[in-house]
């Protein structure tokens, strides 16, 4: 029984398909766009690139607004 693999590098780009990563940063980049003028405050302070409500991390955790930092 012969089996075949291809990579997943190979599968995307030959179907032209995003990875998770670049599908997650294009989503949130979109979104961190599109809240820039909104009316409520609390919408438009998610634009911020820190956490206001914890500012400082002791674990490296990886949000979506580090996407950004790219």
């Amino acid at each position: 029984m012969v089996r075949h693999f291809v990579s997943n590098q190979s599968l995307h780009d030959d179907l032209k398909i995003q990875t998770l990563p670049e599908l997650a940063f294009q989503s949130y980049k979109k979104l961190h766009t599109a809240i820039i003028n909104h009316q409520n405050p609390l919408i438009s302070n998610l634009r911020s690139l820190t956490n206001p409500i914890n500012p400082l991390r002791r674990l490296k955790q990886c949000w979506p607004r580090d996407l950004l930092n790219i």
